[in-house]
């Protein structure tokens, strides 16, 4: 046998044992997109062996040709007879496990179903989370108003937690036509008109 030959064989071996590893997941993937849509198309095929074999390291050039001369037969096969055909010849010829990919494909569904329902709480939750944070907020709103100061016959006096206003004529003394200081400390002051 020469070089090349042997070369050759040890390629096509590890071409064949890269398809068994990938087949399992490439399997997953044509079952999702034939629920999806049906018997796939050439163009879904090629992607979905496109996908499956970006989850496995490929090294040297001939080992990739090999593989991908590998998913061309099982192309062929799938588009000529069919999905179980394809199926029972990559089983014949690799080995390819077919209840690994079956047990594999049901794993990935129960995983699906598992992430649509977290996503779903959590869907949830952030819309209750908005929902309070709409009412925080609009309490806060309510506070903000209620702790605003009132003027109330010439007093400032807050509404929320003040002491009732204290009507200061009675308190007040006059001399001699003056307010004494404290009167003119509690009166407010009125605006006047700018010139």
């Amino acid at each position: 046998m020469t070089e090349a030959a042997g070369t050759e064989e040890l390629d096509l071996q590890e071409a064949a044992e890269l398809f068994r590893l990938i087949y399992p997941a490439f399997a997953a993937l044509l079952d999702k997109a034939e629920a999806a849509r049906g018997p796939l198309k050439e163009f879904h095929l090629a992607m979905a062996a496109e996908h499956a074999k970006s989850g496995v390291r490929i090294l040297g050039w001939d080992s990739r040709r090999a593989i991908n001369a590998i998913f061309e037969l099982y192309k062929e096969r799938y588009l000529a007879e069919g999905r179980i055909a394809a199926d029972l010849w990559a089983a014949d010829q690799f080995g390819c496990d077919l209840e690994a990919a079956i047990v594999e494909s049901e794993d990935i569904r129960e995983l699906e179903e598992r992430i649509k329902g977290v996503v779903h709480q959590i869907r949830q939750r952030e819309s209750e989370l908005q929902r309070l944070r709409r009412e925080l907020s609009q309490l806060e709103e309510l506070r903000a108003e209620l702790s605003r100061p009132v003027i109330l016959h010439g007093t400032a006096a807050s509404v929320v937690g003040a002491p009732p206003a204290v009507d200061t004529t009675e308190t007040s003394v006059q001399t001699d036509s003056t307010e004494t200081d404290v009167a003119a400390a509690e009166r407010v002051p009125t605006p006047t008109p700018a010139q």
